[in-house]
């Protein structure tokens, strides 16, 4: 802008004082003024592009918002499951160190160790005072129904739609391999 006003100011005086080359001037500062408007016409455009895209950006945002809320709730659930499940497997990696080294402190040829009794000393049965722990449920097959011999199976007519459905396979295989 101070470039402007200077390349002005130049040629209001060479025009007062009746010089030649103010015109040529004049001519200059045309010039370049054109060149300033299409640069502003083509930042002006640029503008109104990135808005568009920015408002295309934002609508896009609009649409995903509630899908990423829920996938980092979905990540925050997993964190807490890891973690949990990271706290009860460090658990059970002290629980089977014990376990073995139960089973290294016994001497050699000296029969099994109770490992699951060591926890309950001096309890002569099961956990909380339970004199016997009852065995799985029965399991009991399922009979199918017998036919007798002389019960036959009834053949059934079939349906209007599967005999149009088995007429259309037939011309097609027909019109294909014939």
């Amino acid at each position: 802008m101070v470039k402007f006003k200077n390349i002005a100011s130049n040629w209001v005086s060479n025009a007062v004082e009746g010089r030649a080359d103010g015109v040529t001037q004049y001519r200059d500062l045309v010039k370049r003024f054109n060149y300033f408007l299409k640069r502003y016409d083509k930042h002006k455009e640029e503008l109104s592009h990135y808005r568009a895209r920015c408002y295309e950006l934002e609508g896009e945002l609009q649409a995903i918002r509630p899908e990423v809320y829920r996938a980092y709730q979905k990540i925050d659930r997993q964190q807490k499951r890891l973690d949990k499940l990271a706290a009860e497997n460090m658990a059970l990696r002290k629980e089977f160190a014990g376990i073995k080294e139960k089973l290294n402190q016994q001497p050699p040829g000296a029969g099994p160790v109770d490992l699951i009794g060591a926890d309950f000393a001096g309890a002569s049965g099961p956990p909380g005072g339970l004199t016997g722990w009852p065995g799985p449920p029965p399991q009991h097959r399922h009979r199918l129904p017998i036919r007798e011999p002389s019960h036959h199976h009834q053949p059934r007519p079939a349906s209007p739609v599967k005999l149009s459905s088995l007429v259309i396979c037939i011309t097609k295989f027909l019109w294909v391999y014939c």
